[in-house]
């Protein structure tokens, strides 16, 4: 779909006022744009918030919906706070529909890769297993998951999943979804919204954020294990990546147990190095003390 067909372009400065609930925005510049609307950075009584408009109300309609099942959910934050939901009239006649929502501070791990940020590949991963099993027990994949919409926030070093839009519900067709993450691309699986579906764009977010820029061909060569065997990542996670991409893994909270059963694996690995190595020094040493003792004794 053409990304000029739904979206609203905004200058900054232009203000908003909610038709229904009277309130007003002040857009500071946009934060993104996507086929079914645009995100702008707007200001309502000096508190920044996200807001999205769109053409299409249904996007408005079904995203908010999302946003306020999501909310509801005890104990994690699986999305940005849902604000308000309204309509607004402009000075030329057209009418829009728009939501804003929380403008969670952070950078995309997709813009933090490319400016060579250290990730903590575990902590990542752990986040996201934990908010998509939440997101599936309420009978929703994520659909659309890829690096762009993962956010790190600045302080805390949480993640965020920021993007609703592509959100379906269980049983139907992933209708948004970006290439090189959706498993249909590489033949490894149908677009039916199943918790596998999202396990299969976690595990290539994974790859490519231990590896950066290893899908950056991808499109030309649709061959996984290609890739597979070009990544460094610690033998442990790859082949636990691999299981995934290969749908060995239906549940969310499946792979978390595999994932630090992994960890320790690799902890446990290392450990066994370390000891090897300084067994291996203390030989050397003691042969190196050994022979020049010899050789002392020989000349006295």
């Amino acid at each position: 779909m053409d990304l000029d067909q739904l979206s609203v372009p905004l200058k900054k400065g232009t203000q908003i006022k909610g038709k229904w609930n009277h309130q007003t925005y002040i857009i500071d510049r946009k934060l993104g744009q996507g086929a079914r609307g645009t995100t702008y950075l707007a200001f309502h009584n000096h508190k920044r918030m996200a807001l999205k408009i769109s053409k299409d109300p249904s996007v408005v309609s079904k995203e908010s919906y999302i946003l306020k099942q999501i909310n509801k959910v005890q104990g994690m934050k699986l999305g940005p706070y849902l604000f308000d939901v309204d309509d607004c009239l402009f000075n030329d006649g057209t009418n829009y529909a728009f939501y804003t929502m929380e403008w969670v501070q952070g950078d995309s791990v997709h813009q933090l890769l490319k400016n060579k940020f250290p990730f903590n590949l575990s902590n990542i991963a752990k986040q996201l297993l934990e908010q998509l099993h939440e997101l599936h027990k309420l009978g929703y994949v994520y659909g659309d998951l890829k690096l762009e919409n993962i956010l790190l926030e600045s302080t805390s070093q949480n993640v965020s999943l920021v993007d609703v839009g592509g959100v379906t519900k269980f049983g139907r067709s992933v209708r948004e979804y970006s290439p090189v993450y959706d498993r249909g691309y590489w033949k490894k699986g149908s677009r039916k919204s199943e918790e596998s579906y999202d396990l299969f764009s976690l595990a290539i977010c994974l790859l490519q954020l231990a590896n950066s820029g290893l899908f950056d061909s991808a499109v030309k060569r649709k061959d996984l294990a290609h890739y597979f065997s070009r990544s460094t990542i610690p033998k442990p996670f790859l082949t636990l990546l691999k299981q995934v991409t290969e749908g060995k893994y239906t549940r969310a909270n499946q792979v978390i147990v595999a994932w630090e059963q992994a960890e320790r694996r690799l902890k446990t690995h290392r450990h066994v190095e370390n000891v090897s190595g300084r067994f291996k020094e203390i030989g050397i040493l003691s042969t190196f003390v050994g022979v020049n003792g010899l050789l002392l004794w020989l000349l006295l």
